[in-house]
């Protein structure tokens, strides 16, 4: 699909077996400009000049320019070639791949699309003519194209090596997927790039060379973000066995945030804050220290800083003056920088509340509100609670997430994972937000409970476990108030005067008793009960709701 989503290619697989580029060919590629009410076939040609038509068996791996809606682009199995339109797809001309990718040979660019040795494609994202390639055992490169605004006599494409070499085997350096996402100062120029594969150079031997990569500096050089499997055959992360990785891509708005597809029976879509690892661990580097003074500064500009101690916010200041003055210093130490990484992780005083009331009644349909809150936090994009309840007084109704969305559904149709031992229940719900996460002070969850009728007693709602997830750290924040005591006790009728529980001809004489009493005359505090309408007076309207309301019990 175009970069503004009004040009589709189809590109329909060959007969027999699973789709592969071997059989993706481009006498089976047609377009649409009308959503699908319409398709057209395209034009494949074998020289800048269109004279020269493709063969119609060539296969063809082809994907969009994610700036210019125009280009398109198809790159030829077992060649150093690519077919690029600038028309919308109508047609397309082939051009050889100039610079690192024209001295390697390339062989089978895919032996089937959904195996690991299959060169992979992803066009990037604000950069025109730019594509990054996973070679799976050739490595990775980048692939620019100039001049797609003129004739395609004009176009130049070249192309530049972004790993290490990994000659024939996988056992140096191989990428099976690769893409990008925000970079660590936000702009266009300075993109992170994630891969999947294996680089020689890590920990200095190759069993503990496959995982997740990322680079900040274009490829320049890469560090492993993943932890790595004790069998390296495995591709195992984090003790999680993914067994392939289908596809790779940052996110655009969060650096360090990367999401990736798994296969071989697994098919579940993961995502993880990679960047978890550098700020529990902080690099020792001067990339390092630019990444958490870009936290501490999107924080100060970001937060309601009134809901923090004044102490706080004036050593975090502080602690961002001398970090600017460390990064420009050419000449600082490796202790400098290590002491101004510590400066800028301070105790905020980032507490969770949870809060509800002291005493509710019983009466039928009764509900009572629960609410976990946050306080001193910068932009939580996650929230994972356990809680738990006395079951025999109360059962789940509602839960409410503000400002967040439920992290899939629960048990039971409901967002809460829910076990019991008897009466008491636990419930685990993990909220995320990713529209940049709340801030500062503020509500982030409502419990909403029934209330059983007619439970008297005593009963205790407590969270057992929080963390939150926030610019890609996991902090367990320190619980204030995480258990709420509530008392349930009998509920009356308003009628019901003398709290017998029925309403009869002895609330009817106590009405009668103090009828045409107002607030301030004496005996006020005895006939007030009279009062139903809480105007207070006790006139013939308040007898004449306790008549409409006769014989009804206090149950009812």
């Amino acid at each position: 699909m175009s970069s503004d989503s009004k040009v589709i290619l189809w590109q329909i697989g060959g007969t027999g077996g699973e789709p592969s580029l071997t059989n993706m060919q481009i006498q089976r590629v047609v377009r649409t400009e009308d959503y699908g009410q319409t398709w057209q076939t395209t034009s494949f040609w074998n020289d800048a000049a269109g004279t020269a038509a493709a063969g119609g068996t060539t296969s063809v791996k082809i994907i969009a320019d994610r700036v210019n809606p125009n280009v398109f682009y198809a790159f030829e199995n077992s060649q150093a070639r690519v077919y690029i339109s600038n028309d919308k797809g109508k047609n397309f001309y082939r051009f050889g791949i100039g610079g690192a990718l024209s001295s390697v040979s390339v062989g089978n660019w895919a032996n089937n699309t959904f195996g690991l040795n299959v060169m992979y494609f992803n066009a990037l994202r604000g950069r025109e003519g730019e594509l990054l390639v996973g070679g799976a055992d050739l490595g990775s490169f980048k692939i620019s194209v100039t001049n797609l605004d003129g004739a395609p006599a004009a176009w130049n494409v070249t192309s530049v090596r972004i790993t290490p070499s990994g000659g024939a085997s996988a056992t140096n350096t191989s990428t099976h997927r690769i893409g990008y996402g925000l970079g660590v100062n936000a702009d266009a120029e300075n993109v992170a790039l994630y891969r999947y594969g294996r680089i020689n150079a890590v920990n200095g031997n190759t069993q503990t060379g496959t995982g997740i990569f990322r680079s900040v500096d274009g490829g320049a050089t890469w560090r492993k973000i993943s932890k790595t499997s004790s069998n390296p055959d495995a591709l195992n992360m984090d003790n999680h066995s993914y067994q392939d990785v289908r596809a790779i891509n940052g996110d655009a708005r969060t650096f360090g945030r990367v999401y990736f597809s798994t296969g071989n029976g697994t098919g579940a879509f993961r995502w993880g804050e990679m960047i978890t690892e550098l700020l529990k661990s902080p690099i020792s580097d001067k990339v390092g220290l630019e990444l958490a003074l870009r936290a501490a500064e999107g924080f100060l500009d970001n937060a309601d800083l009134s809901e923090y101690p004044q102490e706080f916010i004036d050593a975090l200041i502080l602690a961002v003056g001398d970090a600017i003055d460390i990064i420009g210093d050419e000449d600082a130490d490796q202790a400098a920088v290590d002491m101004a990484i510590a400066a800028l992780y301070l105790d905020d005083g980032r507490t969770v509340t949870l809060s509800g009331p002291a005493v509710s009644t019983n009466e039928a349909g009764a509900t009572v509100t629960y609410t976990v809150s946050i306080k001193n936090m910068p932009a939580v994009t996650g929230i994972e609670l356990e809680f738990e309840l006395d079951g025999s007084f109360m059962s789940s109704k509602d839960f409410n997430a503000i400002g967040f969305g439920y992290f899939g559904d629960g048990n039971y149709g409901t967002p809460i994972f829910w076990k019991n031992d008897g009466d008491v229940w636990t419930g685990k719900v993990t909220l995320l937000n990713m529209d940049g996460g709340v801030a500062g002070k503020a509500d982030v969850l409502e419990m909403v409970f029934n209330v059983k009728e007619g439970v008297i007693g005593v009963t205790d709602v407590k969270l057992n476990y929080v963390r939150l997830s926030f610019d890609g750290d996991e902090v367990f924040p320190e619980v204030v108030n995480g258990l709420v005591t509530t008392e349930f006790v009998q509920w009356y009728s308003p009628y019901d005067l003398n709290r017998d529980g029925v309403v009869d001809l002895n609330d009817v004489t106590w009405a009668l008793q103090y009828l045409m009493m107002e607030d301030g005359d004496a005996g006020w505090d005895a006939a007030k009960a009279a009062d139903v309408t809480g105007d207070g007076r006790v006139d013939i309207e308040d007898l004449l709701l306790i008549l409409a309301n006769y014989t009804i019990p206090y149950y009812g």
